[in-house]
């Protein structure tokens, strides 16, 4: 336990990634987590939460809190961050930075409060957090997104109940960035197609990231949606994203430069603790014999319509309906999943698709890198998908 992997100035997906590294190099590290962490950039939070996962996945079981003096303050500081909901629920043991004195955690008590946290801050202003915390085939409902019902399987909501408590819950996000009504393009044109690819994205979740990719059930998992709607000049914007290149060069374009009034971006993460979307594909755990290339074309084949990890065939749009929406709006898309950390900017590379969503030919995804081929990158657990909608072009 003498090694330490810490959180505390991890702002941007580059320094995500040097926490990825540190985990894959130190498995079983103790993790500092600070109740308060700076200022983050777009899809920070959602991958601290991949991180966070990869961490517990790798052994790590000792959580270190920072700059507190008992396990009650500690508990009420984290449990007002999304991070700090996921590191509770973790961590086998809670530490006192400095001493490393164990704090003492009644685990009912815990769930109890990490409930009460998550029904009150569901919505957070121009921020939505959905969590779900599986044991083995069970899921313990933190979310709306269940009917409370013994059987988990049974107990989703079924896709017009859950789009349609997904369009209010990011129509009450949007207003408390700008007041708009309910029959603003935006709302009538933009959050049907978002709410059905999360529909899909989530109830993939349900189906694919609970069991292992040998469907065995996991002792733990973790599930999560979350969404942000960025309001900031547009220059203050691209400042910030400097350590997240890709994010960067997007924000770079002169297509936001016409925006006078402060830019509206709408950042939506679906993410899991399963096996992985290769390994779906490939309904096997990739070994170390799988080179890179074996791991890119399964994981861009979940984004071919119909070739679905369960080969029905009138399943499957979720991925590839993303590409053809965030397309049509202009949109950022991030996929973190194994070794691959890989991004389409639809800016400079609309999505050339055929009418029913199957590949044209041209790469579909650059590496975050910024390398012409793919990079190896330190492996992360589960499948992280953020994607980025421009909004001011409709609401002005």
């Amino acid at each position: 336990m003498n090694q330490r992997i810490s959180f505390e100035s991890q702002h941007s997906i580059q320094g995500i990634e040097s926490v990825l590294k540190a985990i894959e190099a130190n498995p079983g590290a103790r993790l500092l987590v600070q109740t308060k962490l700076p200022k983050r950039h777009f899809g920070v939070d959602a991958a601290l939460i991949q991180a966070l996962i990869t961490w517990k996945r790798r052994g790590g079981s000792h959580l270190e809190v920072y700059r507190a003096t008992d396990a009650a303050k500690s508990i009420e500081g984290l449990i007002r961050t999304d991070h700090g909901l996921v590191a509770l629920i973790l961590a086998e043991t809670l530490l006192l930075s400095g001493t490393l004195t164990e704090l003492t955690i009644p685990r009912e008590s815990l769930y109890s409060r990490l409930n009460q946290a998550v029904n009150e801050n569901v919505k957070r202003g121009p921020k939505l957090f959905f969590l779900l915390k599986d044991h083995r085939r069970s899921v313990e409902n933190l979310t709306p997104l269940y009917y409370p019902a013994e059987d988990a399987d049974q107990g989703m909501l079924l896709q017009h109940e859950f789009t349609q408590l997904m369009r209010q819950q990011l129509y009450n996000a949007l207003i408390a960035v700008k007041t708009i009504p309910k029959d603003h393009p935006i709302v009538t044109t933009l959050l049907p197609p978002i709410c059905t690819v999360l529909f899909e994205l989530f109830e993939n979740t349900h189906r694919w990231a609970r069991t292992d990719a040998n469907l065995n059930p996991y002792a733990l998992g973790l599930r999560a949606i979350r969404v942000e709607v960025h309001r900031n000049d547009i220059n203050n914007l691209r400042t910030q994203s400097t350590l997240s290149g890709p994010i960067h060069h997007y924000l770079a374009n002169k297509h936001f430069d016409h925006i006078s009034e402060q830019v509206r971006l709408l950042e939506v993460s679906v993410l899991d603790s399963g096996p992985g979307l290769a390994a779906r594909a490939l309904k096997r755990n990739l070994t170390p014999q799988d080179d890179l290339n074996t791991e890119i074309d399964a994981v861009e084949s979940r984004f071919h319509l119909h070739r679905t990890s369960s080969g029905a065939t009138h399943r499957g749009k979720g991925l590839p309906a993303i590409l053809q929406i965030l397309s049509e709006h202009q949109g950022f898309l991030r996929v973190r999943t194994g070794r691959l950390n890989i991004y389409r900017n639809f800016i400079d590379h609309p999505y050339a698709g055929s009418p029913d969503y199957t590949h044209a030919g041209a790469p579909l995804f650059s590496d975050w890198s910024g390398n012409a081929a793919k990079t190896t990158h330190a492996r992360a657990e589960g499948v992280l998908i953020t994607f980025i909608f421009p909004l001011s072009h409709l609401l002005f």
